[in-house]
């Protein structure tokens, strides 16, 4: 009969594999929810190549609205969220953006909310539209 003369080494090789593996895993799920995923809202265009978005990272209060690919501007900065509205408003302080919740999702209010700009979406069109519309729906994704 062959004895293994140092099964100790291998048993306390996999004990230390285990604990490192143990202490990894545990630190990808504190960092997981120490920093939480942004939260995107779409509205499902019938004129925008891509659909305009909302996106808010609730780790330090700040959003992006990208409301058209036409647009060379992106509007970026803090929201405040309440029982009755969400709020938008830009980091340069130029834009403010208004929206109501409905249910999980968002319904843009254009009567509250800076003026978006117009385009015109086709060769034939008589005149410009706004990206995102008054009531226009944000579906959380």
């Amino acid at each position: 009969m062959k004895v293994l003369k140092k099964p100790l080494f291998w048993v306390i090789l996999l004990c230390v594999e285990a604990l490192a593996l143990v202490l990894i895993l545990t630190h990808n799920a504190n960092e997981a929810k120490k920093d939480p995923k942004p939260v995107v809202y779409t509205y499902y265009s019938p004129l925008e190549p891509i659909n305009p978005t909302v996106t808010l990272n609730v780790k330090g209060g700040t959003f992006v609205f990208e409301y058209s690919v036409f647009s060379s501007y992106i509007a970026m900065g803090k929201y405040e969220l309440t029982e009755d509205e969400l709020i938008l408003r830009t980091g340069d302080g130029m834009y403010t953006y208004v929206f109501i919740p409905d249910g999980k999702d968002y319904v843009f209010d254009a009567s509250r909310s800076s003026e978006l700009p117009k385009y015109m979406y086709s060769e034939d069109a008589i005149e410009a539209i706004s990206p995102v519309p008054d009531g226009a729906l944000f579906e959380k994704g």
